[in-house]
């Protein structure tokens, strides 16, 4: 196995020269868009070539429970505390739906999210039976979301424009659905 750095725009490698490339926990790393990463490992597919991207699942069991407890979802804070001006660990982190937005945005055909059991050496060893029981029914709170997509034929990267859903069809306005503030909503303070 040869390693290659790339500049994570562009990759040093002629077009269409992969059947399969796959980037494991890289775009939760990013501090910009994976949109033109991603373009570029999928520009370096074949016609029917998979891209397969893994993230850590922002929404696995572990993390809720760790926040039902009051703890925090994201790395240790320690860390991010004392790594200067440069943090180097989860940017953003991706939910199911994220990853089925994702493969819609870069035109994959027939994009498909998997859960997996990726990183149950971080939980206690008495519990790793219990946590893969509890998550055997439900892949959207395993600990690694899993995009698998084909390059469809004649592939482009969609512009961003036609990727993004219109704004006013996402939710309905915050506003009407919560009731007007008025001072008896709040107590007064002494």
């Amino acid at each position: 196995i040869d390693l290659v750095e790339g500049d994570g725009q562009s990759l040093p490698f002629e077009r269409a020269t992969f059947d399969a490339v796959v980037l494991c926990d890289i775009i939760e790393h990013l501090h910009a868009s994976p949109r033109g990463l991603l373009g570029a490992a999928i520009e370096l597919l074949r016609d029917d070539g998979t891209l397969i991207v893994t993230v850590p699942n922002a929404l696995n069991l572990r993390k809720r429970i760790d926040v039902l407890r009051g703890r925090t979802n994201y790395p240790p804070y320690g860390q991010f505390f004392a790594s200067g001006d440069s943090w180097r660990g989860h940017v953003r982190e991706y939910a199911w739906d994220d990853l089925v937005q994702l493969g819609h945005f870069l035109g994959l055909a027939e994009p498909t999210v998997l859960g997996r059991h990726h990183m149950t050496s971080v939980l206690p060893s008495w519990s790793r039976g219990i946590y893969r029981l509890a998550t055997a029914p439900l892949e959207g709170v395993r600990d690694t979301l899993v995009l698998c997509g084909r390059k469809p034929t004649g592939w482009v990267l969609p512009p961003v424009t036609s990727a993004l859903p219109p704004v006013t069809s996402a939710l309905p306005p915050v506003t009407s659905a919560l009731p007007p503030v008025t001072s008896a909503s709040h107590p007064p303070t002494t």
